[in-house]
Parts: C-alpha cells; structure tokens; sequence
C-alpha cells in the first residue's frame, strides 16, 4: 500500500480523498518514525544488529538493493554506502 498513488487510493472502493491522505500520512509517518536520529550511531556487535538496523527500511524497497556496512572495530562506529 505504501507503494500506491493517492489517486490509486482514490480508486479503491470505500476509500476516498479524506480517507486516502490519511492513509499516505500514516504510512509517512511511520517510515519517519523508524529513521534513527543523525547524531545517533547505533553500536553493532552482530549480524542480528546489522539486520536490525536495515530490515524496516529494507522490506519497503520494490527491487533488490545490496547495502555494504563498513565497520571500525576501533571506534565501534559506522558507515554505509
């Protein structure tokens, strides 16, 4: 649903504009609640933290992406490109 246009929505049966922007909004939010603050650096200690850190994100994408993840294991920080 994520994925749908407004008018798409619009298009469904039961929903109309109202009920469609509301839908878009809390999909938005929801993405924006699950960004991690900049100034935040999340400390990776395992796969399961790498897998933690890029799976919502990740499950939201309509194509295949590899993501690497540098790590520097003496200042415990990270990278992505």
């Amino acid at each position: 649903m994520d994925k749908a246009s407004f008018l798409e929505l619009c298009n469904e049966k039961g929903i109309g504009p109202a009920k469609a922007a509301q839908l878009k909004a809390a999909i938005e939010l929801g993405k924006r609640l699950q960004i991690t603050e900049a100034d935040a650096k999340p400390i990776i200690r395992d796969p399961k933290d790498v897998a933690n850190l890029l799976q919502t994100e990740m499950a939201l994408l309509d194509h295949e992406q590899l993501r690497v993840i540098l790590l520097n294991t003496k200042i415990m920080s990270w990278a992505s490109i």
